[in-house]
Formats: C-alpha cells, sequence, structure tokens
C-alpha cells in the first residue's frame, strides 16, 4: 500500500474515532445540563410569606394573651409556608427562628433571648398559621401539620438573672416594654431538602414598640391660674407648642381650645370640657401633622377676642391591644392682653416671630445674628411679612419650613444676610 495513502487513511480513522467521542461529549453534556436543571435547579420552591402582621399596634398588654399557656383570641399575624411547584413533599421541613430585642436601659443594644429549631412532619402544599392558632400545648396546625419542638431544640440567650429582670419589668408595665423586637424564621440550607430551592425561604419581622408615655403642653400660658402676668399674650393669633417622646404610630395632633370664664368655671377641666371654640361645639381640632406646634388659624373659625381668657389642651391616638388609646396632654390658660397700654402691635409680635425663627435656623445661628452687637441683624425688628421668590408669605410659613426641617424633609445648607 502506498505509505501515503495508509497515513491518509490512518488520519480519516482518527477523525471518525474524535468525532465520535465528540458527540459522546455533547450528548454527556446535555445530560448533565438536564439533571443540574432539573435537580440541582429544581423549580420546586419554598417560601415563607406574611399575610397580614397588625403594625398599628404598639402597644402589647399581658390582657391579650393568656399568659399560662400563650393563647390570644386577638388576630397579631398570620404566615404562610408554600410549597410552589413541587410534585412532591419532603417529610420534614426543620425550620430555624431567632428571636432577638432590644430594650433601651435594659440591654446593651440587641440581644438574641431565644434560638433554635422547630420540624414541621405531615405537610400540605400550604401550611398556615396564625397567632390566635398557637399556645404551649400545640402540635398539631389547622391544616393538619404536626408542629415539633423539644427542650434541646432551642438556646436560651439571656441569663436567670436577665430573665428576671425582664419579666419583672413587663409584670410592672403589664405590656412588652418599649423597643425594638426581631423575628426571623429560616429554613437553611443545611435543612432544605435536596431537590427544594430554599432561597426564598426566609422571613425577617422588626416591630417598633414606643409606646408614648409624656405630652406637656410649653406655650401659651401655663397650667397656674394665679400668674396673670406669666401667661399673657399679645397676638390674637398665637402660635401653640407642646414637648412629647416619640410614637411610632400615633395619629396627628388634635387641639381643643375654649374660653375660660372665671364666673362659670371651677376649674380648668371644667372649662376646657365646655363649649370649644376650636374646634366649634365639641371634639378636637386635627392640625393635619404630628409636628408639635400650631398656630391658630386665621380664617375658617371663631376669632380670638383682646382680654379674654383661654384654655387648651393636645391629643394624640394610637392603637393598643386593648384597642383605640389616646393620651391628653396638661391644660394650659392664656390672657390676650388689651391694646389700652398704647404698645405697638407689631412690636408685641416680635417675640413670638423671633421664636420661630430660632426653631428655624437654631440657637447658636440665631444669637450669631441677633443676640451678638457684631450681628448683622442686631436689634432688628423682624415684620409679619416674609418674601419668598418674590412673593410675599405671613410669618405663620416658617411654622411649614419648621415641620419639613423636623421632618427631615428639607435641610438648611448655608444662612446669608442681605
Amino acid at each position: 500500500m502506498n505509505p501515503f495513502l495508509f497515513v491518509l487513511i490512518l488520519i480519516l480513522t482518527l477523525i471518525y474515532i474524535m468525532f465520535n467521542n465528540i458527540v459522546k461529549y455533547i450528548k454527556f453534556i446535555f445530560l448533565f445540563l438536564f439533571l443540574i436543571n432539573n435537580f440541582l435547579f429544581s423549580n420546586c420552591r419554598v417560601i415563607i410569606a406574611e399575610n397580614f402582621f397588625n403594625d398599628d399596634i404598639i402597644g402589647y398588654y399581658l390582657s391579650a394573651i393568656n399568659v399560662d399557656t400563650g393563647e390570644s383570641n386577638l388576630l397579631l399575624f398570620d404566615y404562610q409556608i408554600d410549597f410552589i411547584d413541587c410534585e412532591e413533599l419532603p417529610e420534614n421541613l426543620y425550620v430555624d427562628f431567632n428571636i432577638q430585642i432590644d430594650v433601651p436601659d435594659y440591654t446593651s443594644g440587641q440581644v438574641s433571648i431565644i434560638e433554635g429549631t422547630f420540624k414541621l412532619t405531615n405537610l400540605t402544599s400550604s401550611v398556615s398559621f396564625r397567632n390566635t392558632d398557637l399556645n404551649s400545648g400545640t402540635s398539631t396546625l389547622p391544616s393538619g401539620v404536626q408542629f415539633l419542638m423539644n427542650a434541646s431544640d432551642y438556646h436560651v440567650g439571656i441569663t436567670g438573672d436577665e430573665i428576671e429582670e425582664l419579666s419583672a419589668l413587663i409584670l410592672s408595665l403589664g405590656r412588652l416594654p418599649n423597643g425594638r423586637y426581631s423575628f426571623e424564621f429560616e429554613v437553611k440550607n443545611y435543612n432544605c431538602p435536596q431537590f427544594i430551592d430554599c432561597d426564598s425561604a426566609k422571613l425577617i419581622k422588626e416591630v417598633n414598640i414606643f409606646l408614648p408615655e409624656y405630652l406637656s403642653l410649653l406655650t401659651p400660658g401655663s397650667s397656674d391660674l394665679s400668674n396673670e402676668i406669666y401667661n399673657q399674650i399679645h397676638t390674637l393669633y398665637p402660635v401653640f407648642q407642646w414637648n412629647a417622646d416619640y410614637c411610632s404610630k400615633c395619629s396627628n395632633y388634635s387641639i381643643r381650645i375654649s374660653e375660660y370664664h372665671s364666673d362659670i368655671h371651677a376649674s380648668l377641666e371644667d372649662a376646657i370640657n365646655s363649649y370649644s371654640i376650636l374646634p366649634s361645639g365639641s371634639g378636637f381640632f386635627d392640625i393635619g401633622s404630628q409636628n408639635n406646634l400650631f398656630q391658630y388659624p386665621v380664617t375658617g373659625f371663631e376669632d380670638l377676642q383682646r382680654g379674654n381668657a383661654y384654655v387648651w389642651q393636645v391629643r394624640r391616638t394610637f392603637q393598643t391591644t386593648y384597642g383605640i388609646e389616646e393620651e391628653l396632654s396638661d391644660i394650659f390658660i392664656f390672657n390676650i392682653k388689651n391694646n389700652d397700654s398704647g404698645i405697638n402691635n407689631d412690636i408685641e409680635l416680635n417675640e413670638q416671630n423671633l421664636n420661630l425663627i430660632i426653631q428655624l435656623v437654631g440657637q447658636s445661628k440665631f444669637d450669631e445674628l441677633f443676640i451678638l452687637e457684631s450681628g448683622l441683624l442686631y436689634n432688628y425688628i423682624p415684620s409679619s411679612v416674609i418674601k419668598l421668590d418674590g412673593n410675599e408669605k405671613t410669618i405663620s410659613y416658617l411654622l411649614e419650613l419648621i415641620e419639613l426641617l423636623n421632618n427631615s424633609k428639607i435641610e438648611i445648607l448655608e444662612i446669608d444676610v442681605e
């Protein structure tokens, strides 16, 4: 045989063998990818979803829960575990949980109080559970799924002394103390059945509980009936200011103003509960925000009169496991001074206008501009009208700016005096 022909046949044979191997390899690759797609990255997945959580409640009282069994008739949450696109279900599902709390003055930041794992068996494609379904004796959920957790399946992360101290606080308050509560549930990879995608089987819920504790009035007036001079103001459109602690889910503030007559009313409480001028007749007037200042309306309500005395009170409401609760401030009284002293009303309003400017720019910047003799606005008396982009506005517009500033919706970058 011609040696060149032999070499050609040999080369063709090798090419044929290589081609067959390549086809085999390609078939193997396709088979491998098919297995990956159908097993390693299966469409079958499990998720933990929140159907409902009562976010409006900020006060959790012990009376809403049976402290011996944990049973409650008040719906707080509704969660669901779903198996999606699964042809078969696992025999068991292990869910890890971790509960952390951050209670000011009682914990050093956020600490885990309990963590562990519970097991669900006799699974269905959808497992729903509410707090009203659970108590200390729960072993079967309404869907028939069995819930199992032994003492060895969880770990308490705080000491016996800390448990006793926290329990004493809860019992003394009759409710959960103010703070942050974090709940985490997850089917982790080492607990995930091989044919199920567990990447979405995680739920973290943080609850901020800040039940308000104080609401106190600042100005105008005072709670002292006898202090006539201190209670005097000059403007017919006073700015009402108060101080309050943080409330995570409180309603807007409401205000009530009534006229005080010493010959009719025996006390400030008697006066505030009589006919109100704001709102007209009865109830409280919603100021439309959670800001802690409000100016008497220029129109729409009965005008305040010089020489008269008025009482006022502020209210805010919030939801607890008891229902809607309200918090009332103390009651202040103020007198509107007559103009018979001859003092110019614009000058009398100056103190109130300057107070608004202090709230807007801050005490330090105010002192630099108005108080120091070197200040650019030393001895300056602001009028009741300001200009914004060429348009005149009353100085009460500063109230809107103060509210935006307090709510972090605007920021003062620089203050120039022209």
